[in-house]
């Protein structure tokens, strides 16, 4: 990857957490899905992408970005946090108990999270 995709992913995710600011989420999709495009190994891409998904209800492709971020970053502990709110959005009750009790466990002290 070029250092000048690099950059532009970065700037189209900024576009996209502004957006977020403002609560126009398919917006922020959009330029979190650029970002993504120019840099589709960056974990807070996809973790924020997942957050705008939320917000939209969209809980099946949240879980997927929080998943992607995971797999990039493997102690990732907003992704999770956003995964069990995914999974509890699809009524999966039990796998966000899973990520929660993984949460206290490897963040005990760790209220800012939540």
């Amino acid at each position: 990857m070029s250092l000048e995709n690099k950059k532009e992913a970065e700037q189209e995710k900024i576009k996209g957490n502004d957006y977020m600011k403002t609560k126009e989420f398919d917006t922020a999709i959009n330029h979190y899905n650029k970002s993504i495009n120019l840099n589709p190994i960056e974990s807070t891409t996809y973790c924020n992408r997942a957050l705008a998904f939320i917000k939209n209800k969209q809980f099946e492709k949240g879980y997927q970005d929080c998943n992607k971020a995971i797999d990039l970053k493997l102690d990732y502990s907003k992704a999770y946090y956003r995964r069990s709110l995914c999974s509890m959005g699809m009524n999966k009750y039990e796998q966000a108990f899973v990520d929660l009790i993984y949460l206290l466990k490897e963040n005990p002290k760790n209220g800012g999270i939540f």
